[in-house]
């Protein structure tokens, strides 16, 4: 009973820590060549931005452009941006399709679910992209990401039967989060 409770006492305070030996097994890949005509891509909502910090933290300037697709309003997706921009000390501005933009490798921008990412997608072969569906988006933007022609999709591991049911069949696999940059990153260099 005291053990159980002194147990308790201590998981209770105790902080999250993520085991990253796998995540740094896939680091020891190579370089990515092309990493311009690459494009890393991440589907997720306001209300994944731990994960998402996280993810932007690992993000080096050899790596491919990574373009964040947030779901909902276009107010927000500039409101995250700022966010972000402060919590990782990286600018991440939101992609304008009525300007010109040309992504080069470690990159990083936010952008709507809607139009623009649909004009941003034409933007890249996405043959050679890498996609991450955090949680389970809204049938318009699964049908997106499955006319995308991506063949590495990678979904968010929320457990057994849970997650973007509308893409487990086409999916490449189901990862943590948190492991997608790694993972993606080994991807880019074969």
């Amino acid at each position: 009973s005291k053990i159980r409770a002194a147990l308790r006492a201590k998981l209770s305070g105790a902080s999250v820590t993520r085991d990253k030996s796998l995540d740094q097994s896939f680091n020891k890949s190579g370089v990515i060549k092309d990493a311009d005509k690459k494009s890393r891509w991440i589907f997720g909502s306001v209300a994944d931005r731990s994960k998402l910090s996280a993810m932007i933290r690992e993000i080096t300037p050899s790596d491919p452009p990574t373009i964040i697709v947030l779901e909902g309003a276009d107010g927000a997706v500039h409101a995250s941006s700022q966010l972000f921009s402060q919590i990782t000390g990286k600018t991440i501005p939101v992609y304008d399709s009525n300007k010109s933009v040309s992504l080069k490798k470690g990159e990083i921008v936010f952008c709507s679910s809607g139009n623009e990412c649909q004009s941003l997608m034409k933007q890249f072969d996405m043959k050679n992209s890498a996609l991450l569906v955090l949680g389970e988006p809204p049938h318009q933007l699964c049908d997106s990401i499955l006319n995308s022609g991506s063949p590495y999709l990678l979904l968010e591991d929320l457990g057994q039967g849970q997650g973007a049911k509308l893409l487990h069949e086409v999916a490449t696999d189901i990862f943590p989060a948190t492991s997608f940059i790694p993972i993606s990153r080994d991807h880019f260099t074969k």
